[in-house]
């Protein structure tokens, strides 16, 4: 019964002699939505753990007498880990510990966070996947460790909590905080691959090993894929027109699947995507669903799906994972596979052109320039802000990533665990489960292997060349819409609202000239896409502060 668990789940431990002051019950209250049925709690003298989740087929939890274990998770390779029997991903887990100790996760292919309460030695054991599908944050005191895998629930116990001046810089400059960080002063996200230990009050962090995989891309996406569908009842393909939907479509297709079904969504007919989402769908012969999103609906959802994650949103195709989640669970489907990732080994290439010198990294992963700073931004702040991010970019940068991928590197360890966790968070509203083929380790490291040079990388090649020998016309398109409004749309769309937004002074980010960006709001003139992405940002950045009822804090705190 390897069916993946979906939950919404919390714990926190005592560091001290005192005993609880407070339920872990309002925590999880508060992170319930309507696809969460159930309640489970479990309480010793030392650590509370809670969760609500799906249905009985699917629990977010095991309880023996010597392990409890609270989380998210499906497995992948269970003929790889010596494990007999059918038992639920976490109860395998489970076993895996009891067996093997706390290196228990080395090996172990699949998408998880959870939190483990070893009985007998009083012993948590916290984890997540290596690729980050699944987020996991933690806060600690002197008197307690709490973690959660919304930040939402972490508030609740911790009320002082704030937003974080840190995270509220990178937003607006690139789109997501930089990781371990979170949105919430005092809230770290457990990196990917890590395992936290906490043991007679020692915390140690380990990494762990993740399964390899060997032989051709192609190959080993085939095995991926094979494995993954094995996660669901009921599967389904996000196509979205593009290149990588498309091939995992085709690959799909070549493993025999039976009844391939696929799901298009779209805001305008005239996109090339849709016609090469119904190109690739008539090829593979699968089932197709095709979804208008209109933009009242958009609009509508913009605000409750910032409440429900929590933050600002990184990126305007967000709540399009949301609606797909939606119509799938329309068709009591329960498990989407996504492209997410699939464009990883070109971000690097893609990007060299643009640098001039390595100070010009910055610049080149940065989602809004220096340009559209100074233009938004009054002088008390412009020059100390750029100098601090840069600083915080170039720590990271330097100190963690000197390899000749350092760029996808950094991609992968900041951007795309945030959109990992939007995605996750979005689908499970709906009790729906992503799967992200393209994100295995192995065929990452593939990927990157084989692209060798600006060529291979430059428009996809590498993926088209292999979607080619499919004989799909999708390998032959030109570049790819995105899948949802435009920010000139986005723009028009919110205009009204966000000068209503930007003349309250609650919620007003310190440091930016509001006159500037309201006249902005206004104008209908074309205008480049940083200046777009940072009135985006920053009427994210208003929206999020008022679901939270929190002031803004300084863009220069540390």
């Amino acid at each position: 019964m390897n069916k993946a668990t979906i939950g919404a789940f919390a714990g926190m431990i005592n560091l001290s002699s005192q005993g609880f002051t407070q339920s872990l019950r309002p925590a999880l209250e508060v992170c319930s939505y309507s696809s969460l049925q159930k309640t489970e709690l479990f309480t010793d003298e030392a650590i509370q753990l809670g969760c609500h989740y799906v249905g009985l087929d699917s629990p977010t939890f095991y309880i023996d007498n010597s392990v409890v274990i609270f989380g998210n998770a499906v497995l992948f390779n269970l003929g790889n880990l010596g494990i007999d029997g059918d038992g639920s991903p976490l109860e395998i887990l489970a076993q895996l510990y009891q067996q093997k100790g706390s290196r228990f996760l080395n090996g172990v292919d699949g998408q998880f966070s959870f939190a483990l309460w070893d009985r007998r030695r009083s012993r948590l054991i916290l984890a997540r996947d290596s690729v980050g599908a699944k987020p996991l944050f933690f806060s600690r005191s002197t008197k307690c460790l709490a973690f959660a895998n919304d930040t939402r629930a972490l508030c609740k116990l911790f009320p002082e909590i704030r937003p974080s001046s840190a995270a509220l810089r990178q937003y607006l400059i690139f789109n997501y905080p930089f990781s371990p960080g979170s949105y919430y002063e005092g809230i770290e996200t457990l990196p990917p691959g890590r395992v936290l230990i906490l043991e007679e009050n020692r915390l140690e962090a380990v990494d762990y090993q993740h399964s390899s995989r060997t032989g051709s891309y192609s190959e080993v996406l085939s095995d991926v894929l094979s494995e993954q569908m094995k996660a669901g009842d009921h599967i389904a393909f996000h196509l979205s027109g593009g290149v990588d939907t498309s091939l995992l479509c085709h690959a799909a297709k070549h493993l025999q699947v039976d009844s391939l079904e696929t799901i298009t969504l779209f805001y305008d007919t005239s996109h090339e995507d849709v016609k090469y989402s119904q190109i690739v769908a008539e090829e593979v012969k699968s089932s197709h669903h095709e979804i208008a999103i209109l933009p009242e609906e958009y609009t509508s959802r913009f605000y409750h799906l910032i409440q429900h994650l929590h933050s600002p949103i990184m990126a305007i195709g967000v709540p399009t994972f949301w609606f797909l989640a939606r119509e799938a669970s329309k068709q009591k489907i329960d498990t989407l596979v996504s492209g997410i990732g699939g464009d990883h080994p070109f971000i690097g290439w893609n990007r060299q052109p643009k640098m001039i010198s390595p100070e010009s990294l910055f610049e080149v992963c940065a989602n809004v320039s220096t340009d559209t700073w100074k233009r938004f931004a009054l002088p008390k702040v412009c020059e100390p802000v750029l100098e601090r991010l840069a600083n915080e970019f170039s720590d990271i940068f330097h100190k963690e990533m000197k390899s000749d991928q350092a760029i996808e590197k950094f991609f992968a360890q900041h951007f795309l665990q945030e959109h990992l966790r939007m995605a996750e968070q979005t689908h499970t509203s709906w009790g729906i489960t992503v799967l992200n083929p393209f994100l295995d380790e192995s065929l990452m490291e593939i990927g990157i292997d084989c692209v060798k040079t600006l060529r291979q990388a430059k428009d996809k090649k590498f993926l088209r060349d292999l979607l080619r020998r499919y004989g799909s016309k999708a390998a032959d398109r030109s570049g790819k819409d995105q899948m949802a409004i435009s920010l000139y749309e986005f723009r028009a769309l919110f205009r009204d609202e966000m000068l209503r937004e930007f003349a309250l002074d609650h919620y007003r980010i310190p440091g930016l000239d509001y006159q500037a960006i309201s006249d902005f709001a206004l104008s209908t003139e074309q205008a480049t896409k940083s200046d777009l992405r940072f009135l985006y940002a920053v009427f994210n950045v208003h929206l999020w502060l008022k679901s939270i009822d929190k002031p803004c804090p300084s863009l220069l705190e540390y």
